[in-house]
C-alpha cells in the first residue's frame, strides 16, 4: 500500500475530537465532575478529559465514549447530553472553522439557497466527522419538500444496537448551522436511525442501513427550501456583492458560482 493509500485509510477511521470534547465540556453540568471521570474512564477515554484531542481520534474511541453514555445514563439522558455537545459543536464550527464572509452571505440568502451553498461545504467537509461513514444530502429544487441527509456507515452506530435513534449529537449539530446560517426556524429530525436497523428507502442511496436526518420548519406552511419564504433584505444581491467584495474572495465566488450551476440534489 503507498504512503498516501495509507494515509487515506488511516483517515477514513477517524473523525474530529468535538464528539468527545464537547461531552466533556457540557456533561459535568448534567452529571457532576466525579460522574463525568467515571463514564469516561469507563469508556477507556480518562486520558481525554486529563488533556483534550486536539488531533482527529479514532472513530471507535466516539463510539465507545456515546455507547457508555447510553449504557450508564440511560437512552433519554444520554440522548440529552448528544444533543448538547451538538450545540456546543456547531457553535464551536462557527466561532472557528467557518469563514465569517461566508457566514454573513449566507444569513442575506435566500433560505433555499443558503441550504444549498451550505450543504456543499457540508459534502466537501464529511471526512472531518462521518470517518469510514459516507455522506449523502439531497434537496429537491425551489417550492419542493425538505432537506434530507444520511450517513452510511456512521461511526456513533457501528455494530450497535438500541431501541430508539441514538444520533442526537449529529441531529443538534446539522440544526445549530442550518438555524444559524439558513433560516431560524429550521428543525432537524432524525427520521431513522442504523442503530435501529433502519434501511434507506431511496433507492438512490440504495437500500443498506444508515442514519437518516430531515431539516424542516416547524410551520408546515413554509419548508426550508424555499416555499413561503421570502428572501431576507439584500438576498437576490448576495452574489454580486462577493463579486464585488475588494478583498478578491474569488475562492468564495468560485463556490458560490459552482453551487448555482450544479443540479440540485
Amino acid at each position: 500500500m503507498s504512503s498516501l493509500a495509507a494515509d487515506r485509510a488511516d483517515r477514513a477511521g477517524r473523525i474530529g475530537p468535538n464528539a468527545i470534547t464537547r461531552v466533556a465540556q457540557v456533561l459535568p453540568a448534567r452529571v457532576g465532575e466525579r460522574a463525568t471521570a467515571a463514564l469516561f474512564e469507563a469508556a477507556g477515554l480518562g486520558g481525554y478529559l486529563r488533556q483534550p484531542p486536539e488531533q482527529m481520534v479514532l472513530e471507535a474511541e466516539v463510539r465507545r465514549l456515546h455507547e457508555t453514555l447510553r449504557e450508564r445514563l440511560g437512552a433519554a439522558q444520554a440522548g440529552e447530553v448528544g444533543r448538547a455537545a451538538g450545540t456546543a459543536t456547531g457553535d464551536y464550527l462557527l466561532a472557528h472553522r467557518i469563514p465569517r464572509p461566508l457566514q454573513t452571505v449566507l444569513r442575506r440568502l435566500p433560505a433555499w439557497l443558503a441550504a444549498r451553498v451550505l450543504l456543499a461545504a457540508i459534502r466537501r467537509n464529511a471526512w472531518t466527522f462521518v470517518g469510514s461513514g459516507r455522506f449523502s444530502a439531497t434537496q429537491p429544487g425551489l417550492g419542493a419538500g425538505g432537506v434530507g441527509l444520511a450517513i452510511r456507515g456512521n461511526p456513533l452506530c457501528v455494530g450497535q444496537h438500541a431501541e430508539v435513534p441514538a444520533c442526537d449529537f449529529y441531529a443538534a449539530v446539522f440544526e445549530r448551522l442550518f438555524a444559524v446560517l439558513v433560516h431560524p426556524q429550521a428543525r432537524v429530525r432524525e427520521v431513522a436511525c442504523e442503530a435501529c436497523g433502519a434501511d434507506i428507502a431511496d433507492a438512490r442511496l440504495e437500500a443498506v442501513p444508515a442514519t437518516r436526518f430531515c431539516i424542516d420548519h416547524e410551520q408546515e406552511a413554509e419548508t426550508l427550501v424555499g416555499e413561503g419564504i421570502d428572501a431576507p433584505s439584500g438576498g437576490a444581491d448576495a452574489v454580486d456583492e462577493v463579486r464585488r467584495h475588494p478583498s478578491g474572495k474569488a475562492d468564495l465566488r468560485w463556490a458560490l458560482e459552482r453551487v448555482l450551476a450544479a443540479p440540485p440534489g
